[in-house]
């Protein structure tokens, strides 16, 4: 009898599942049972590619519901523990363990997810090897917990957070990378030995096999926004919803009804009188799902074929932000074949239509792609499309090569305009210490993919060449841990052979050993052209001029975190003889571990700031502006937390000289002076966030602000800057609840 109740539960235990996994920030025994084990972790930041000076150990194992991955990070009891709190992607001087997973092993995309000692959780998107865009929010579970002698974290990726290609026999290569820092230093551990601060890095992660699974993904996220507008004594009620569907690795659908515009998201002040756009973030989850795969850089500045916040922009009438009746974007992959189409309906006259494709078929040592956008703007009689190829080559693991070209063809009222472009550059990393760069490109007068896309300017020819020798093997008596030597030269140019920037410049950044960094640069530029401030009319001519910079991040000292910078150069049309600054200081204070409250002050001085009237006129300002800035955050539990924002601009601008800009680039003095100026800007926010269950959340936000000129400038900048709290242009309380239900 008792031989077979032995025998019977010994066959139980045999035939019972290995035991699963369970979230709760704890290594338990036998968990990770049959999981792989990573211990060779070695020094990154600084590079030293040393084994850890403290043990770190880690597991990941496949399992049917998402990639586990577990950290044990020894620390000893010398070594500070830093444990402060934080909003989801709000990041900070903490100890924390990062995953990256290119769940495709091809290195042309990577996911990042960031668990801190305190359970808090940040996570993004890497593309072009070393990009990473914070703007992606994933349904992923969590936890972290301390003993004496370690800290552990776990974290449970499911698979549907990333279309992936098809598995081979039952196995899927992934990429992946795993890495330890230490909040109180900054020092960074990894597995395996590469930093994200040269490229190639995506396609260095360890290529390794693990088991795949398919799970499916049906989700609905409807959302209402209550809104009170307390000048205007109106109300406004808006509703609408995400869905996302995902029946296999393979395939993923996600939708859009109505989408919320990201009320509770405020964007920072900017004061900007040049001809060139400003460059915002996304956050609304629907533009930030799986959209890595419309990246599409042109390199310059934030450049892309596809800039989200095209849609739901200002309607072509010019009646306010255009209502999104719906979008749809789908996901995908065939074979070495990834692709992503996007669609979207704007509403009324001013709507409009917006479309895109991209494909990406990937080998072993090069990535091919292609990507088309096509908008219609019936209110202009405008329409416009965007075709580039893109190609991506590693002949050696040091050395890469990114090329694309694009074509522009904009078609309005009868009008056709077609336009090219073309950028190409080459990083070779031979070691951990030499960096080198070649960059070249190219975009005619008539490529304009704005539309769709962003590009500060077109009408430009650049090359630059750049060298970079790195440090990192410095004394530990040394404040410094790491730093880098970059020296650059180059030169732009536009169509008809104006110098637009050319010269060279040197810079030194690196880390300290309090977990700070600092920068510093001296660049000189030789004499050059505007051609953009008169909007079309004759460029200006500037003499060369010399920059100065210096920027120091502290490292945090008890309850303090500082930081502090300055930037002195020439200034507009008197090159060196006219001196234009700004310097800033802040620092961010720790009441405790939950609860933090940063500043910041900046003021600067620009005797000759060019602001374009018309034509060819344009005055000349000596132009003084203060800005200040103010966050307070409570990370009340893990579900809740409160933030509090203030910034607020003044500007003091006299004009002294009016002047006419002459066809060969001089120019000649009007009679009388421009109109001086001053204004202020405020915005003040007061946000409580609830999260009811994963990516689901209750917000309530009270803001405030407001804008003001006056055609004067008796008044200060700092003067401005305290009359800005008397600003009431505008006063709302938004109430927006959204729930994600999923299967």
């Amino acid at each position: 009898m008792r031989r077979s109740l032995l025998i019977t539960a010994i066959l139980a235990v045999l035939a019972s599942p290995a035991m699963a996994v369970d979230i709760d920030g704890k290594v338990s025994p036998g968990e990770y049972d049959g999981a792989t084990h990573v211990t060779d972790f070695v020094g990154v930041q600084p590079e030293t590619l040393q084994p850890a000076k403290y043990r770190t150990e880690a597991w990941y194992k496949s399992t049917p519901k998402g990639l586990a991955v577990a950290f044990r990070n020894y620390q000893p009891a010398g070594v500070e523990r830093t444990r402060q709190f934080a909003r989801r992607d709000e990041g900070g001087q903490v100890d924390r363990n990062n995953v990256f997973v290119d769940f495709d092993g091809d290195g042309v995309q990577a996911y990042e997810f960031t668990i801190s000692i305190t359970g808090g959780i940040s996570d993004g998107v890497i593309t072009n090897e070393n990009q990473f865009n914070d703007d992606w929010d994933a349904d992923v579970q969590y936890a972290a917990s301390e003993s004496p002698e370690y800290w552990e974290t776990e974290i449970l990726i499911p698979w549907h957070v990333a279309v992936m290609k098809k598995a081979q026999e039952g196995g899927r290569t992934i990429g992946l990378y795993l890495d330890r820092v230490i909040g109180k230093t900054g020092e960074r551990f990894a597995a395996p030995g590469v930093t994200f601060q040269r490229s190639p890095f995506v396609s260095r992660f360890n290529k390794v096999k693990v088991e795949a699974h398919q799970q499916s993904l049906f989700a609905v996220t409807p959302y209402a926004t209550a809104i009170y507008d307390n000048i205007n004594k109106r109300d406004t009620y808006k509703a609408g919803a995400d869905l996302y569907w995902k029946p296999s690795g393979q395939f993923q659908l996600s939708a859009t009804v109505n989408p919320d515009f990201g009320q509770v998201e405020s964007d920072g002040i900017v004061i900007n009188f040049s001809a060139n756009e400003t460059f915002y973030g996304d956050k609304r989850p629907f533009f930030t799902e799986n959209q890595g795969i419309f990246d599409f850089g042109l390199l310059n500045d934030n450049s892309q074929l596809f800039y989200t916040r095209r849609v739901g922009s200002r309607a072509d009438d010019g009646k306010g932000p255009a209502e999104i009746d719906a979008a749809a974007k789908i996901n995908g992959s065939i074979g070495k074949l990834s692709y992503g189409v996007f669609a979207a309906q704007e509403r009324g006259d001013g709507g409009r239509s917006f479309q895109a494709a991209r494909a990406l078929y990937a080998m072993p040592t090069q990535t091919w792609g292609a990507m088309v956008t096509h908008v219609d703007r019936p209110f202009r009689d405008r329409e416009a499309y965007v075709i580039g190829v893109d190609h991506k080559w590693k002949p050696t693991p040091t050395l890469t090569i990114n090329s694309n070209v694009v074509m522009s063809d904009v078609d309005q009222r009868g009008s056709n305009h077609e336009g090219y472009a073309a950028t190409s550059y080459a990083t070779w990393n031979p070691d951990k210490a030499w960096s080198y760069q070649l960059l070249g490109m190219y975009f005619d007068r008539k490529f304009d993919p704005n539309d769709m896309g962003y590009l500060n300017r077109n009408n430009l020819k650049w090359l630059h060449a750049q060298v970079r020798r790195t440090w990192n093997d410095l004394p530990k008596t040394s404040p410094i841990t790491s730093y880098s030597l970059t020296g650059r030269v180059y030169d732009g140019s536009n169509m008809d052979g104006l110098r637009l920037n050319g010269g060279f410049r040197f810079n030194a950044n690196g880390s300290l050993r309090d977990g700070g960094n600092f920068f510093a640069q001296y660049e000189h530029q030789l004499a050059r052209y505007d051609d953009r401030l008169t909007r079309g009319a004759n460029s200006l001519r500037m003499d060369s001029r010399d920059i100065f910079s210096i920027e120091v991040n502290g490292g945090r000292h008890g309850k303090w975190q500082p930081n502090a910078g300055v930037f002195i150069g020439g200034d507009a049309l008197q090159g060196n003889n006219d001196v234009y600054s700004s310097a800033w200081i802040g620092a961010k204070y720790y009441f405790n571990d939950r609860v933090n409250w940063s500043f910041s002050l900046q003021g600067e001085d620009s005797p000759d700031s060019l602001i374009w009237d018309a034509g060819n006129t344009v005055g000349r300002f000596h132009m003084r502006t203060a800005t200040v800035g103010s966050t307070f955050n409570w990370d009340i539990n893990s579900r809740s937390d409160l933030r509090v924002k203030l910034e607020s601009v003044g500007l003091s601008a006299k004009g002294w000289q009016s002047i006419s800009v002459l066809p060969n680039g001089g120019y000649a003095v009007l009679p009388g002076e421009p109109q001086s100026f001053r204004l202020n800007q405020m915005g003040f926010q007061l946000r409580y966030r609830y999260e009811l269950a994963p990516l689901s959340n209750l917000y309530v936000v009270y803001g405030r602000g407001g804008f003001s000129e006056f055609d004067d400038a008796d008044r200060s900048d700092w003067s401005m800057v305290r009359e800005s709290a008397k600003l009431h242009n505008d006063e709302q309380l938004i109430i927006k609840l959204s729930y994600r239900f999923t299967n």
